[in-house]
């Protein structure tokens, strides 16, 4: 935790394309002036070293540098500086001596690997390259303390550019260069993320290429890898903010100093192109939030590595909204399961997969509610020595919260006792009672809500007076929120009450109708608003949604002390000061007509968590049909033969119904069925209730083989409930199934389907050669085949498959209305949990991993127990009458 102090604020003497900077310099929000005394006294008052930033760090005159870096010496006894290397010279090198100054260099690699960092040409741009590369060179001779800066993108990190960079570094280490820090491009503007973002595959490749380099160049520390280690481990003490759990409105880890001594945040934050002062506490909410979102919306929900990454850095958050977590997750997830695979290799149990992580989660929710923000060590350390909350915490409401933070300190003085003012004066007004058409309002946390915003962003077209947009802050006219934004009755309370007001405290008044009249944007996500305003910015809890909501008034009055931003309520430009700029778009064209090269050539890595359950975006499919792919060699060719054979066809055509063999294997006692049976068309329709397996089934099963019990009488073969089912791996996509029982024909063909499914990861019936690895001449209980016991393979098909009826039970019963069937549905389902409840007791207890395995096991009891709950739920439901 340390002080960026920023003399010049943003200002630089080169244009990096991606620079997350770019939004304050395009709302022209650059500095010009700096007051060395003022950041001094901001200094004098805080005991935590700071850091010279940018920008750029050396456009600021050596005497004040050396005056800043006298005071960091003689107060914490060294410096450090962070610069792009182009302004280095003969007397700076001198004063990093004189006052120990540690530097680090922000460049992306030699060369034309660093042209992103473009300074307006080409041959510009080359230019200023040698020269950081010269002073990177220089200061490591000098025996000067050197550290880099790598942003990976398409300039750098594909498959053709890799080992130059790997080899710079190489060469650097072995002249003394002992850290580096990667960074993920950061993407704020479409076009250069267009142009420059890596994909995230393309960004695992990468990363995992850079840490096989660390194996190869031990000197040579990459603190991405070092830092997911260690948060495996539960030591985050000294972990980097992108892992700690930052507050966009305090970041704590980053705390600015700008040339008039205002205190500032994290650059990364300022999506606007504003630079928001620090607000007066801090708030942890957004962890709450994420920790209970689904991932499908932007959150973190079930995430096993949401206690060491925990959505990481709001700057990166999906949409550039801080209440989502960050667009890498993807890369995050998978290199944290590598490290995952590095400790259990070691002998180590990752907090991943440790059966203390529910109560250490349990106890960082606890800490984030009430405004804390404890370090993983210690939650941990208070968990094992049972100083924490219960086993389990669930908070099933976001805790009550509201910060301010404002546009500048200017604006906080002009503003913060005005309107503190309006609130005293409204307080001493009388009550005021809602119209009878405004009665029924429910009671909200936000009283935006009762306007019913509608997903995405609307335009607000109501009176100032009406308005609750502001009603948090405690700024409103009215008690009430109007029953509509045109309420006539509420339109003339508020008249009257303004009236009141100006009789009492007439600048009061105006202050609070001109603040009504601003421009406004208000947002809710995720159970988080926050309200924008050109003077202040405020977030608060709100009732929850998955999606953004969002309504914006133009507004009819402009504040003193506004901010210049990019977007609204600030105001904007003309246009964009750099994004706009003929050299900035001279460099876009230059990457543009550079050739789109391929990543490096290797199997993708394997998101195994991601496979345990079928996933909404379809992500698991894909790699189970390559890995089949992989694996049986003549799938294609067999699909193909068995849909050209088909006379019927379901599946929209892509699954064909037809007799394969002739009888059923590991079914002698069944013959063929009927290729036409109704019953099979309603158990599709039947499966369709959950969609993301039914997505799936076409793709994993290619033929649907009808069969039926030879010995029984085809008279009562209808009366009877149940179904019959088998697969094999050597006929990989082809199921055998029984028919007349339409909800149980729907279990048979997910039944089956995880089996192939399992095929296609390598995991046999009775074969241990991967994932779960426990001896064959170790035998369990099964939860379905109770009258022998099994070997683990074998009983973990069992429950795989069966989780998948388990959760179709579910999704059947929910979506079933005739009353007769839903008793029938729920016996199903009230079967299967009791079955499956201890089949996973069983697997907890016996099951042995290898080191993938333990992750897709872990996830897959996660999801287990998720169905499990959904189960119980549904059938004490469908006991009251549900």
């Amino acid at each position: 935790m340390g002080i960026e102090v920023r003399p010049l604020g943003v200002r630089c003497n080169i244009g990096c394309q991606y620079c997350y900077q770019n939004p304050q310099r395009d709302a022209g929000n650059v500095a010009r002036r700096y007051d060395v005394e003022a950041i001094l006294r901001v200094l004098e008052a805080d005991p935590r070293p700071f850091s010279l930033f940018g920008g750029e760090a050396l456009l600021v005159p050596l005497a004040d540098l050396e005056r800043l870096w006298a005071f960091g010496l003689e107060r914490h006894g060294g410096n450090t500086v962070q610069t792009n290397g182009t302004l280095v010279g003969d007397d700076h090198v001198a004063a990093f001596k004189r006052y120990k100054v540690r530097v680090g260099v922000s460049i992306d690699g030699p060369g034309e690997l660093n042209d992103v960092r473009w300074a307006g040409t080409l041959a510009r741009t080359r230019e200023l390259t040698q020269r950081t590369e010269a002073a990177i060179a220089r200061l490591l001779a000098e025996g000067l303390p050197v550290s880099l800066i790598v942003t990976l993108h398409r300039g750098n990190a594909t498959a053709d550019k890799l080992p130059r960079l790997h080899a710079w570094l190489a060469d650097l280490a072995g002249r003394g260069l002992r850290a580096a820090r990667l960074h993920t491009l950061e993407v704020d503007d479409p076009a250069v993320g267009a142009r420059y973002a890596l994909d995230a595959d393309e960004n695992v490749a990468a990363l995992r290429s850079f840490a096989a380099l660390e194996r190869q160049v031990p000197a040579l520390k990459l603190d991405v890898f070092t830092d997911m280690r260690q948060m495996l481990r539960g030591r985050d003490a000294r972990a980097g903010c992108v892992f700690r759990a930052c507050d966009s409105y305090t970041t704590a880890a980053v705390s600015g100093v700008e040339g008039d001594g205002q205190r500032s945040n994290c650059g990364r934050t300022n999506k606007d192109g504003v630079d928001f002062t620090k607000a007066d506490r801090a708030g942890y909410e957004r962890y709450v939030a994420l920790y209970h979102t689904p991932q499908r919306d932007g959150g973190c929900k079930d995430c096993r590595f949401f206690l060491m990454c925990k959505g990481h850095c709001p700057g990166t958050a999906i949409a550039g909204d801080w209440r989502n977590r960050s667009e890498h997750c993807e890369v995050h997830k998978q290199l944290f399961v590598d490290a995952e695979r590095e400790l259990r290799a070691a002998g180590e149990l990752p907090l991943s997969l440790h059966p203390l992580r529910a109560r250490v989660e349990a106890a960082m929710l606890a800490a984030w509610a009430r405004g804390d923000n404890p370090t993983l060590e210690s939650a941990l350390r208070d968990v094992v020595s049972d100083r924490t909350c219960a086993k389990e915490h669930v908070f099933s409401d976001m805790p009550r919260f509201a910060r301010v933070s404002w546009v500048s300190d200017a604006a906080r003085r002009l503003w913060e006792p005005r309107l503190e003012r309006v609130r005293r004066a409204l307080a001493e007004l009388s009550p005021s009672a809602a119209p009878r058409c405004c009665e029924d309002g429910a009671q909200l946390r936000d009283p935006v809500w009762r306007w019913r915003p509608p997903a995405g962003e609307t335009a607000l077209d109501c009176a100032p007076l009406l308005s609750p947009l502001l009603a948090r802050m405690g700024v409103r006219m009215l008690g009430h929120v109007p029953c509509s934004p045109t309420c006539a009755s509420s339109l003339a309370s508020a008249e009257a009450r303004l009236a009141e007001l100006r009789q009492r405290d007439a600048e009061a008044a105006e202050w609070l109708l001109a603040a009504l009249a601003w421009p406004i944007r208000w947002s809710a996500l995720h159970g988080i608003a926050e309200v924008k305003t050109p003077v202040f910015k405020l977030c608060h809890d709100s009732e929850d949604s998955p999606g953004r909501h969002a309504l914006v008034r133009a507004g009819e009055t402009w504040p003193e002390a506004g901010a210049q931003g990019t977007r609204p309520p600030f105001r904007a430009p003309p246009r964009r000061f750099v994004s706009d700029a003929p050299r900035h778009l001279r460099g876009l064209a230059h990457a543009d007509a550079r050739t789109r090269l391929p990543v490096l050539v290797s199997a993708p890595a394997i998101a195994w968590e991601r496979l345990a359950a079928p996933q909404d975006d379809g992500h698991d499919t894909a790699v189970i049909v390559r890995l089949a792919a992989a694996r049986f060699p003549e799938l294609e060719r067999a699909r193909a033969q068995a849909l050209a054979a088909a006379e019927v066809r379901v599946c929209d055509g892509r699954v064909a119904v037809r007799h394969v063999g002739e009888q059923c294997p590991r079914a002698p006692d069944y013959e063929h069925g009927a290729l036409a049976d109704p019953g099979l068309g309603e158990a599709l329709r039947l499966l369709a209730r959950w969609p993301a397996a039914a997505r799936q089934l076409p793709q994993i099963v290619h033929t649907i083989s009808p069969m039926r019990p030879a010995a029984r009488p085809t008279a009562r073969w209808l009366e009877l409930r149940g179904s019959a089912s088998t697969s094999q791996s050597s006929q990989f996509g082809v199921v055998w199934v029984t028919t007349h029982d339409p909800a149980a024909t729907a279990q048979a063909l997910v039944h089956e389907m995880a089996h192939n499914k399992l095929f296609a990861l390598g995991l046999e019936l009775e074969s241990s050669a991967r994932l779960v690895v426990n001896p064959l001449d170790r035998l369990y209980t099964s939860p379905i085949r109770t009258d022998r016991k099994r070997p683990m393979s074998a009983v973990f098909h069992a429950q795989y498959s069966f989780m998948h009826v388990t959760a179709l039970d579910v999704a059947m019963l929910a979506g079933e209305t005739d009353p007769a069937l839903r008793d029938y549905l729920a016996g199903l389902l009230r079967r299967n949990v009791e079955r499956m409840e201890a089949g996973r007791r069983e697997i907890v207890e016996h099951v042995e991993t290898d080191a993938d395995g333990a992750v897709f096991v872990a996830a897959f009891l996660e999801w287990t127990a998720q169905v499990l709950a959904a189960g119980h739920r549904a059938l004490a439901e469908h006991a009251r009458g549900g």
